[in-house]
Parts: structure tokens; C-alpha cells; sequence
């Protein structure tokens, strides 16, 4: 392949939107590192619960947006349409909910100093915000306006980071503000230049409820059980090991944070492809999808590992020189992240095929495994934050295996229906 060939598809509108994804991730690093600067720790404090409150607002979809993407990607207007007017009205119905909750605890008097009144208000209306543009954006990338979608998260994450240099002279308020600025912008950007994703009713059609949410249920406990084991982890450091222990451990959750990022952006744009190719029976685009899905991930896995050997350790002692200290641990982190990443050559598949139970069985065959052998180190003092990673690697592999050989089964099984039908 020759350089000219290599650029083009470099700059195609797919890579193009992963550079984006990777430049709003690093505009949002810099705006906590800014509120860092200009925020003391009780503010900070503030900040870390807002958006605690995002993170949990984010569970009442219970997988409707999941399922929605996978079937707005099929491509069939009349159904999207509906799809649109069913999102729709699942965010609105949070608004009086939201509005309930601020009454209960003013008029109960359950506000202190540990949740400020701002921090309860503004974290509520994010919280809804950040759902509302998560869906817009996940439809703008299946109608394949990924260049429309790159344009409204700059400006959005741009006009967030200015926002919160307001921090500086005005304090908590404005920070809060500007976590809210970004989601909002989207959500009006996405509406004024996609009439897609305008509502042409708010009647809530009952079978493409269920069909979304048929689809979504299993994504959505998935999602659920690997933050179990998020959260299984972190406590589990804090109670054997201390609090210092989950600070030197800190590096690792940013590592794993940004080393996410490329991995979730291919899925997101090869999955629509996937789908329609899917329903529409064409095996060979299916099939190409897949493979050049694959292909990405695995360049980026050869690419992420090189580059980490190579360039993490003196990253890490300019810029952060405390974390260096655990800087080596990223090393093991990358064992459990590339086989956790590489379950998405699978869920590309079944996510296509609809036939998401093997995710289950994985996502609960990895969380057993993982409790268990924290359990096992627990008990034999043998607990430490290396073998915490490389018992995160053991637990994922069983899981990703059960996984490919779950995807060779449905491309199998997609052929013979394909020969099957035209025979017929």
C-alpha cells in the first residue's frame, strides 16, 4: 500500500471521528485539570458528586439507548422515526421526576454542607442532559453524519472549557455551569441541523418499546456488571490495602480511561454498517465490516502497547512525577484491557445478529472469577495491586474466549441462512 493510500484512508470520516473523540476526552482532562487549579478541595469535593449524580442518572435509561442504537442502525425511516418520539419522551419524563426530587429535599430539609443545593440542581439537569445528547449523538453517528457529530462535540467541549476558565473569578457555580454547557450545546446543535432527531409526536409506540428494550436490556446489565467490577476493585484496594494504595493505583484508572476511548469509537462506527449489511442479508459487506473492524482494533493494540513501552514512563515524570511511583502498573493494566477490548470484534457481531445472550454469560463468567479470586488473594495475604491486575487478566480471558468461538458460531450460522435462502 502506498503512502498516498495509507493517508486517504487515515482521513477518512471513521478516523476522523475517532481524532475527534480523542481531542473532546483531552479538552475535558484539561478542564478537571483547570478546576484542579482554580477550586479548593471542598469545591472539588462538589465536582466529584455532580458528577457521581450523572453517573447515576445514566442507569434510569436501563438500556433503552442501547437498544435503540442497534435498531436505528438498520436503517428503516419509519421505525427511527418512532425510535426518536420514544427517546424523546423517556427524557422528558425525567424532568418532573428531577423536579420532585429538588422538592423533597428542600421542603424535607435534607440539604447540608456535604451536597450543595447548586450541586444537587445543576448535577440533575446534566444528568438528563448528558442522556439526551448520548442518544443524539449515538443516532448521529448510525445515519453516518460522523463529520456533523465531530463539529458539534468540539464546539461543545470548546465552549465548556471557556466557560470554565469563569471558575477562576467566580467560582464553584461556574464549574458546575460549564459541566452542564457541554451536553446542553449538543443537544441544541444536534436538534437545530439534524431534523432527524426531531420529535414528530410524543406518542410512545408500545412495540418499538419492546423491541428497544428486548435489544438493550443485555448491553445495558453487561454495562452494569463491568462496573461492578470497577467498583469491586476500588473498594477492595481501599479496604486491604488503604487509601494511599488506590492513589498509586490512580494512574492506572487514567490510563484506562483514555485507552477506552479509540476501541469505543470503532465500534460505534462500524456497527451501523454491520447492522444494515446484517439485515439487509448482504454477507460480503457484513463480513468486510467485521474484518476491517478487527484490523483497526488490533493496529491500535500493537500501537497502544509499542507506545506505552516506549514513551509512558517519561510522560508520566514530566507531566505527573508523583504518579511515577506506580507508573509500572500500567504495564499489567494493558493484559486485562487489550483482552477486554478484543470482546468487541464479538459484540459487533451479536449486536448485528441480536443474539446478545453470550454477552451475559461473559460478563457473569468474568465478574465470578474476578470475585473469586479476589476472595483467594484476600484470604492468602496475597493481595497486592500487581496481582489485583493479573488477576483482572486471568478472570477476562475465559470470557473473551467464550466470545469468539460465540462469534464464529452466529457468522457460521449466518452463512448456511444465507445459502439456505437462496436455494430456496
Amino acid at each position: 500500500m502506498k503512502i498516498r493510500e495509507i493517508w486517504v484512508m487515515c482521513n477518512g470520516p471513521k478516523y476522523r471521528y475517532i481524532a475527534a473523540n480523542i481531542l473532546v476526552s483531552l479538552a475535558s482532562f484539561a478542564r478537571n485539570l483547570l478546576f484542579m487549579k482554580t477550586l479548593n478541595l471542598a469545591a472539588l469535593g462538589q465536582i466529584a458528586l455532580m458528577q457521581t449524580l450523572v453517573m447515576l442518572i445514566g442507569f434510569a435509561q436501563l438500556g433503552l439507548i442501547n437498544g435503540a442504537y442497534i435498531e436505528y442502525s438498520a436503517g428503516d425511516r419509519a421505525t427511527n422515526r418512532r425510535i426518536v418520539n420514544l427517546l424523546t419522551v423517556g427524557v422528558l419524563c425525567l424532568v418532573p421526576i428531577a423536579v420532585l426530587i429538588m422538592l423533597v429535599v428542600y421542603l424535607g430539609g435534607f440539604h447540608s454542607n456535604m451536597l450543595l443545593s447548586a450541586t444537587l440542581g445543576i448535577g440533575l439537569a446534566t444528568g438528563i442532559a448528558t442522556l439526551a445528547s448520548t442518544w443524539m449523538n449515538n443516532l448521529l453517528v448510525a445515519d453516518n453524519a460522523l463529520a456533523k457529530s465531530n463539529t458539534i462535540n468540539i464546539g461543545a467541549v470548546g465552549l465548556s472549557v471557556v466557560v470554565a476558565l469563569l471558575s477562576r473569578p467566580y467560582g464553584l457555580k461556574m464549574a458546575l455551569f460549564s459541566m452542564f454547557v457541554q451536553p446542553l450545546v449538543v443537544i441544541v446543535a444536534a436538534l437545530l441541523s439534524s431534523p432527524n432527531l426531531r420529535p414528530h409526536s410524543l406518542r410512545v409506540d408500545w412495540g418499538i418499546l419492546r423491541k428497544v428494550a428486548e435489544l438493550g436490556w443485555i448491553p445495558f446489565l453487561s454495562m452494569l456488571m463491568a462496573l461492578g467490577m470497577h467498583q469491586i476493585e476500588r473498594w477492595s484496594i481501599a479496604t486491604i490495602l488503604g487509601t494511599e494504595a488506590l492513589g498509586r493505583f490512580y494512574i492506572v484508572l487514567m490510563f484506562t480511561t483514555f485507552f477506552a476511548l479509540i476501541p469505543a469509537a470503532l465500534a460505534n462506527v462500524f456497527f451501523p454498517q454491520a447492522k444494515r449489511a446484517y439485515r439487509a442479508g448482504n454477507a460480503e459487506i457484513f463480513q468486510t465490516t467485521i474484518r476491517r473492524h478487527a484490523r483497526d482494533l488490533f493496529i491500535y493494540f500493537a500501537l497502544a502497547i509499542v507506545i506505552t513501552f516506549t514513551f509512558m514512563t517519561h510522560v508520566v515524570a514530566y507531566l505527573m512525577p508523583g504518579a511515577l511511583q506506580g507508573a509500572s502498573l500500567v504495564y499489567y493494566a494493558l493484559i486485562w484491557l487489550v483482552l477486554f477490548s478484543a470482546r468487541d470484534t464479538a459484540s459487533l457481531v451479536l449486536f448485528s445478529t441480536g443474539r446478545m445472550r453470550d454477552l451475559l454469560v461473559a460478563g457473569l463468567l468474568t465478574l465470578a472469577v474476578f470475585v473469586t479470586e479476589i476472595a483467594i488473594l484476600w484470604g492468602t495475604g496475597r493481595f497486592s495491586l500487581t496481582t489485583d491486575l493479573l488477576a483482572r487478566g486471568i478472570a477476562t480471558l475465559p470470557g473473551t474466549v467464550l466470545l469468539y468461538f460465540g462469534r464464529r458460531r452466529q457468522m457460521k450460522e449466518y452463512r448456511e441462512q444465507l445459502v439456505d435462502s437462496a436455494a430456496a
